[in-house]
């Protein structure tokens, strides 16, 4: 779904647009489940390690039990975002992120901090 952005340097601004993926109920599980894995599997690797284990092991398993019932994180992804930049005219990419209404990425040409703002709540 693309979506018209404003990018903004100080006084300036641009059109852009950005590109994003909303995921589902089932894609956010899928990857709390990866999430909850990953932490089992360095947890089991961090038992065969000697005297480290003994601290390591029980931190990272409550790590990984609590971690499993933390929310996966937001339902949106930017894919990629384009536009020109405010500050110097140049080409402006916006990198592949979470989605928020409101955030900054940096101008490959001038590196300068560029603010973008969506219009989707």
């Amino acid at each position: 779904m693309e979506v018209p952005a404003t990018l903004t340097y100080s006084n300036s601004t641009s059109p852009g647009v950005l590109t994003l993926q909303f995921l589902s109920a089932a894609d956010l599980l899928k990857k709390r489940f990866k999430r909850t894995m990953l932490l089992l599997l360095i947890t089991a690797a961090s038992a065969l390690i000697p005297i480290v284990h003994l601290i390591v092991t029980p931190l990272l398993l409550v790590i990984t039990v609590v971690s499993a019932f933390i929310p996966a994180g937001s339902s949106a992804m930017v894919l990629s975002g384009a536009g020109s930049c405010p500050a110097c005219g140049a080409a402006f990419r916006v990198m592949a992120r979470r989605y928020t209404q409101n955030f900054s990425d940096v101008c490959e040409s001038c590196h300068r901090e560029i603010t973008v703002q969506s219009s989707l709540p």
